[in-house]
C-alpha cells in the first residue's frame, strides 16, 4: 500500500505528485478539492512516506500506475478521477489506460514528447539542488528561510517564488531530500511518452504554465486524447497548483463535474 493522505467526502479523486515531490505538494489545493470529493493524495514508489526503490519497469510511469492501481484495489476504488502534476500527470494518464480513471486533469504532464527527441539519459535538472537539501540535513528548517536562497531554488518550478510559504518551500525540499527513487526513475522515462490516444476515453483537461522552464520545448500535443481540453496560463510556471491555486482548484472541479465517478465500494483505514 502505498503512503497517502485522507480528507473530505464524496466521489474519490486521487492526487499525483510529480518525481522528487511528495503528497505534501498538494497542501494548497486539497482542501478546496475535498469540499466535493474525498481526496485521496499518494506517495509515489521512493518517494514521501512510501518505502523502497522502485526499479526495472516498476520505476517506468507504467510501472508507477500498476503501483497506485494495487493501492486503488486496497482502497477498494475501481474507478477514481485523477489529478497530477508532472510525473504524477503522466501516471495519471497511465492509469486511465487501465481503465482505472473517470477523469484526468494534468498540470504540465511530462511525457508529451517524441521518443526520438528524448533518447539516451535524462538530464537531471535539480541534481545540484538534491545534493544540497540531502546534505542539509538538520539545518533543512533553517535553509528554507532564507528568503534570496529558497526563492533562487524554487524559480524553476514556480513563476513567482516571492510568493510561496515557507511551508510550502520547505515540504518541497523535504520530500526531495527523501525521495530516494528520483535517479531510477529519471532514467526510465527516455525513449517513452504518453499511452496511445485512442486508450484513454475519459474526459481529459491539461493546462500548461506560460513561463514553465521545466516542460520541454518539443511537447506534442497530438499525443493527448482527442478529447482533451488544453490551455496555457499566463504568469504561471510549471508548479500550476502553487503559482494558481484557487483557478486549479476551479479547473479539477469543472474537469469531474464532466463525468458522475462512483463513489467508494468500500472504506478502509489509511
Amino acid at each position: 500500500m502505498l503512503a497517502h493522505d485522507r480528507l473530505g467526502s464524496g466521489s474519490p479523486l486521487v492526487l499525483l505528485h510529480g518525481l522528487g515531490g511528495a503528497s505534501t505538494e498538494w497542501r494548497l489545493v486539497e482542501r478546496g478539492l475535498a469540499e466535493r470529493h474525498e481526496v485521496i493524495a499518494f506517495d509515489l514508489p521512493g518517494h514521501g512516506g512510501t518505502g523502497g526503490t522502485p526499479t526495472g519497469e516498476d520505476a517506468t510511469p507504467g510501472g508507477l500506475a500498476r503501483a497506485v492501481a494495487g493501492s486503488l484495489d486496497a482502497l477498494g476504488l475501481a474507478r477514481v478521477h485523477l489529478a497530477g502534476t508532472s510525473l504524477g500527470g503522466w501516471v495519471a494518464f497511465e492509469l486511465a489506460a487501465l481503465g482505472r480513471a473517470c477523469s484526468v486533469t494534468g498540470f504540465a504532464p511530462a511525457g508529451l514528447w517524441d521518443p526520438a527527441d528524448c533518447r539516451g539519459v535524462a538530464p537531471d535538472g535539480l541534481a545540484g539542488l538534491r545534493r544540497l537539501v540531502r546534505l542539509a540535513g538538520p539545518v533543512l528548517p533553517p535553509l528554507t528561510r532564507i528568503r534570496p536562497l529558497a526563492r533562487a531554488a524554487t524559480r524553476v518550478a514556480v513563476a513567482h517564488p516571492e510568493r510561496l510559504a515557507h511551508q510550502t518551500i520547505y515540504d518541497a525540499a523535504q520530500a526531495l531530500a527523501v525521495a530516494i527513487g528520483y535517479r531510477e526513475i529519471l532514467h526510465r522515462l527516455p525513449g517513452r511518452h504518453l499511452p496511445p490516444p485512442e486508450q484513454v476515453s475519459c474526459p481529459v483537461t491539461v493546462v500548461f504554465g506560460e513561463q514553465d522552464r521545466r516542460t520541454p520545448p518539443w511537447r506534442s500535443f497530438d499525443l493527448l486524447p482527442p478529447q482533451t481540453r488544453v490551455d496555457v496560463w499566463a504568469d504561471v510556471g510549471h508548479m500550476v497548483v502553487w503559482d494558481a491555486p484557487a483557478r486549479a482548484v476551479r479547473l479539477v472541479l469543472s474537469t469531474t463535474a464532466l463525468h458522475q465517478c462512483g463513489r467508494l465500494q468500500h472504506s478502509t483505514g489509511g
